[in-house]
């Protein structure tokens, strides 16, 4: 049984940082970027509170650049932030992700022969 002291936090609701404190997840997004209609499938936005926290889009906003290449805006900071992607797709060799403006980041998928090629991803901002 864990006991009070042995909780950092616990909670029902959604959590909240401070944005220049660093550790927590500050977003975190699962994305349909291989078949139309591209979209933000499951989202959570911690610069959002209640339940626009984690309501699609949670804030975000998706927009092809080009097959593979998409921006990904959160509507705050990200460019100083830390962030982990995970592809979804077997046939995908790998994902960049660079800082596109101070609040939206590029996100590129190519496959083993580097060419842009759609995919699903998920994407964690910290």
């Amino acid at each position: 049984m864990v006991g009070v002291g042995d909780i950092g936090f616990a909670t029902n609701n959604n959590v909240q940082q401070g944005r220049t404190a660093g550790g927590w997840v500050k977003a975190m997004v699962v994305v349909n970027t291989s078949i139309t209609p591209f979209s933000i499938v499951r989202c959570f936005n911690s610069s959002l509170v209640g339940a626009a926290a984690t309501t699609l889009p949670c804030g975000l906003n998706l927009q092809e650049i080009h097959t593979g290449s998409f921006t990904l805006g959160f509507n705050f900071d990200v460019a100083d932030r830390f962030y982990l992607a995970t592809l979804s797709s077997f046939q995908v060799n790998h994902i960049v992700i660079v800082p596109y403006s101070h609040d939206t980041l590029s996100v590129t998928t190519f496959d083993a022969n580097d060419n842009y090629t759609a995919a699903d991803y998920n994407l964690v901002v910290f």
